[in-house]
């Protein structure tokens, strides 16, 4: 009977796994290494690998130890240490933004450069994966993460987007105000 559990145990978390993983997918061209890693640049690179000219770099989070998070209230990123070397478990949620999606994720680690990583189509407002840096030289293993870009697109369509600076600021205030709102609910409707 222990054994029937164990195996049944075991298909639910490998289908977990498979799930976890078939939001957030591998580019066949990672890992890959832009000219150097600024917003604009990176903006230009991966929107000419994706073929989206209209690519945001709305978000970097750094680097942290094992067991540490980033939560903005609409992104959150948990790192983990494992055999195979540092990932990290994201998820977003992106409802409260109608005007933009999620089109990619750039991790950044080693001196290969990163892996891209690109969201199915159902999952450009809500979405969660498992990522990692490219391998470490022979070591077999992934490189610690050095940093997350996140890339939006608008979803308003036509070219009246603001350029660069603008764009930014204004997501950084809409995903700012997200966060404030989820917090202040959450305290609100504990004390009702």
């Amino acid at each position: 009977m222990k054994t029937k559990f164990s195996v049944i145990a075991l298909v639910i978390s490998f289908a977990l796994a498979s799930a976890a993983q078939a939001n957030l997918v591998l580019t066949a061209d990672s890992p890959f290494k832009p000219s150097d890693e600024s917003p604009s640049t990176l903006e230009s690179e991966i929107g000419a690998r994706l073929g989206n000219p209209n690519l945001i770099d709305a978000l970097r989070v750094d680097g942290q130890a094992s067991g540490t998070t980033f939560d903005n209230g609409v992104v959150h990123v948990l790192f983990n240490n494992t055999a195979g070397g540092q990932t990290a478990t994201i998820t977003y949620d992106l409802t409260g933004s109608p005007s933009v999606t999620v089109v990619g994720i750039f991790v950044f680690g080693g001196n290969l450069g990163g892996n891209l990583y690109t969201a199915t189509a159902d999952r450009t407002v809500i979405g969660f994966g498992t990522v990692n840096a490219p391998l470490a030289g022979n070591s077999g293993s992934f490189a610690d993460i050095s940093h997350i870009d996140f890339f939006v697109q608008p979803t308003g369509g036509g070219n009246n987007v603001p350029d660069g600076g603008v764009t930014v600021t204004l997501l950084g205030g809409a995903l700012g105000g997200l966060a404030l709102m989820r917090r202040f609910g959450m305290h609100s409707s504990a004390k009702v």
